[in-house]
């Protein structure tokens, strides 16, 4: 038994030429494939490519298959991106490569997070520094939640050898691969923590180039209504397989003169579910990968070739962070008052603008609104707040203005791109007992659902500076 290893230290990296055999009657879905001879599986039509997000990877030189989990993420085999028998590194995300199965690019990575040393599953995930051109990322298929001992078969892709080594005309032919994707079925037959066993029944192979190919169970999408479909959960990728070879070349590494596989393993991803979701949430975007801000009516004032003030027009106060404000302070309005608690009946003191709270301005280019003093942007948080922060150039740093009238110094609506909400102003509890207050906190700057109110507005002067400014 050879378990599958990197090309260059005669790894063992499967490619599929598949074709199923007839199984068993059950409760899920059916499959319906051909049996080809030899091991020259059902080639996979363009259009299931992009419906399963079936890619191939190249890591220093050693080809593999690999499915999308998300725009940015690829599920492989760890043995894909490093020996698991050797203590080398982990393959570095330059030397990695990821070309969609449906598509003729190849996409640069930026993280390669192999799960072997941690779970002991020969897993990997891949990020891609742009996202995969899949028309929707809504309705790929996820890792299934089902026991290993509940997955009765497994429908297995990968792209690379359609044909094993032979003898022909009393000459050595060794295996052949052309790279395109083939599909098989194959009953499962045994389990065991981490990963599941098939048989390869007459005809039937796993090959090189598949190590990493996903393996799916197709699931009902509902067991009382069969005619809505089946949907495909992954369970895992191709791991490990036994193999013969050519007499006279049994000790030559590779796959060159393979001429059987059986049986194999495939290493399943539901034990590390948990952890695959937690890497998998970085879905940042390059920021070439941004659109431009989008604007109601002409592009308002306020570039960052002017300053200006933010002023609330709810609260007629404006907003002046200290000139190097802390990353996790909240954010909230000058008064201009002696203290930050003011009388509720007592009117709070006015702030006519003046040059110190002019100290915001707005990129057209990058939607940044940053605070030129500190060069920080304000940035959306997960939890509601805003804080200035890195003007990293992802979607929380990213504001889209509306102005009312178009083209004037007020913003009715300054929409966060990450979290598809708008600036507004907060007043948080005050913490004293029931019935009347008589003092309230200082209203803070926090996101909230685009509603058009006075609280999501903000001005670049005060509200008396018509009264002030009149000839």
């Amino acid at each position: 038994m050879k378990r599958c290893r990197h090309v260059l230290q005669s790894m063992l990296c499967i490619a599929l030429a598949l074709v199923a055999a007839a199984l068993p009657a059950h409760a899920d879905p059916p499959i319906g494939v051909r049996r080809d001879p030899l091991v020259a599986g059902q080639t996979v039509a363009p259009a299931l490519l992009e419906e399963l997000g079936l890619v191939t990877v190249v890591a220093n030189g050693a080809f593999c298959s690999g499915a999308m989990l998300n725009a940015y993420w690829v599920l492989t085999a760890a043995h894909c991106v490093r020996s698991l028998d050797l203590p080398t590194p982990t393959a570095a995300p330059a030397t990695v490569t990821v070309s969609p199965g449906w598509a003729s690019a190849a996409f640069a990575v930026t993280r390669v997070e192999e799960l072997f040393t941690a779970t002991g599953l020969d897993l990997a995930l891949i990020r891609t520094r742009l996202a995969l051109p899949r028309r929707s990322m809504a309705d790929l298929p996820e890792i299934t939640a089902r026991l290993n001992d509940r997955v009765p078969y497994v429908e297995t892709f990968g792209a690379g050898l359609f044909a094993f080594a032979r003898q022909a005309g009393g000459m050595d032919v060794p295996s052949q691969g052309d790279g395109q994707f083939r599909t098989g079925a194959f009953a499962v037959v045994g389990s065991e923590p981490g990963r599941i066993e098939l048989t390869m029944p007459n005809g039937v192979m796993i090959g090189g180039g598949d190590s990493g190919g996903p393996s799916y169970v197709r699931v009902w999408r509902d067991p009382n209504q069969q005619q809505l479909g089946f949907r495909r959960e992954i369970v895992g990728v191709a791991s490990l397989c036994q193999t013969r070879r050519l007499r006279g070349h049994e000790n030559d590494p590779g796959w060159a003169w393979v001429t059987q596989s059986n049986p194999c393993w495939i290493a399943t991803a539901g034990p590390a579910r948990a952890q695959i979701a937690q890497i998998i949430a970085d879905t940042a975007p390059a920021p070439e990968e941004i659109p431009p801000p989008i604007f109601t009516g002409p592009l308002p004032p306020g570039g960052m070739d002017r300053s200006r003030a933010l002023y609330s027009v709810w609260l007629d106060r404006p907003l002046v962070p200290a000139a190097m404000p802390s990353w996790t302070d909240p954010l909230a309005f000058t008064t201009c008052a002696p203290s930050p608690f003011v009388i509720v009946q007592q009117q709070a003191q006015g702030c006519p603008v003046q040059p110190a709270y002019e100290v915001w301005g707005y990129s057209s280019r990058t939607g940044w609104l940053m605070h030129m003093p500190s060069s920080a942007c304000l940035r959306g948080v997960m939890d509601g707040s805003v804080r200035l922060g890195p003007c990293s150039g992802g979607p929380e740093t990213v504001w889209d203005l509306s102005a009312t009238p178009p083209g004037s110094a007020t913003w009715t609506a300054v929409r966060n791109r990450a979290f598809d909400q708008c600036l507004a102003v907060v007043s948080p509890p005050s913490g004293g007992p029931t019935g009347p207050r008589l003092f309230i906190r200082q209203p803070e700057l926090r996101l909230a659902p685009c509603d058009g109110t006075p609280r999501q507005a903000f001005t670049d002067v005060d509200s008396d500076w018509s009264r002030r400014n009149v000839r």
